[in-house]
């Protein structure tokens, strides 16, 4: 259903929704319980399922190459807008870089839907094709995932297939979660937390690499397509089960 806990799904006409279903394939642990919570349709056979991701290998020095990039790189992969919390990475990132000696450059991959701060630490790149978001992964020290407002984060999976960490925010209730369930990221609750988070990745980066080595783990795990493909039959028999 990719829910989001957010007002729109507080509305009526959501309630049989989701109480109709002869099952429900859920994309994360973290949307079924809040599924659960709002509709208390817990008699509705669910699974969760999820997306598979179809990693490419990324070429890091080119793409650095390829934009003149040089020192830590910091990446953001999505659409540039107030609803993903682009405002509040912007406000931390300017507080974090006009403060500290530790100089890191912030790219945006993605279409531009607000204002972008004119610095000469933040490039935007726009929209790019598939393998040059790989490259610019390859390349980045972490992924930054400001939306609290997700069912689940593709980018994120993408990051972690890529061996890359991610930094996120606390409030999240989904992609927080699953970075712990992960052990491949980390969350911070404020200014002060994602300013030391970044630094943390940039002066030791065997952790970047322990929590993006977990992040590959977890995807390998749970999130390819025949896993996915293996759920979603699983999910079908038990339907007809119940309805023989």
């Amino acid at each position: 259903p990719t829910a989001h806990d957010e007002p729109a799904i507080g509305l009526g006409v959501y309630r049989p929704v989701f109480h109709a279903p002869r099952a429900i394939a859920y994309n994360t642990e973290e949307e079924r319980r809040m599924v659960h919570r709002r509709f208390n349709n817990e008699r509705i056979p669910g699974e969760i399922v999820g997306v598979g991701v179809d990693a490419l290998a990324g070429e890091a020095m080119l793409f650095r190459q390829r934009h003149a990039l040089a020192g830590p790189l910091f990446l953001y992969v999505g659409r540039i807008v107030e609803s993903k919390g682009c405002r509040e990475l912007f406000e931390r990132w300017a507080r974090w870089q006009d403060g500290s000696p530790q100089k890191a450059t912030l790219v945006l991959i993605g279409h531009r839907e607000m204002t972008i701060p004119e610095r000469p630490d933040i490039v935007h790149l726009g929209t790019v094709a598939e393998q040059e978001k790989w490259d610019a992964l390859a390349a980045c020290t972490a992924l930054l995932v400001p939306s609290v407002l997700e069912s689940l984060s593709l980018v994120t999976l993408e990051a972690w297939a890529a061996s890359r960490p991610i930094v996120c925010d606390a409030s999240s209730p989904v992609v927080a979660s699953m970075a712990r369930r992960a052990g491949a990221g980390l969350a911070h609750r404020d200014a002060a937390e994602f300013a030391a988070i970044c630094e943390l990745l940039m002066e030791r980066r065997e952790i970047g690499e322990g929590l993006g080595r977990a992040g590959a783990a977890f995807v390998a795990r749970t999130y390819t397509w025949p896993s996915v493909v293996e759920k979603y039959l699983d999910l079908f028999a038990e339907v007809r089960a119940r309805n023989a």
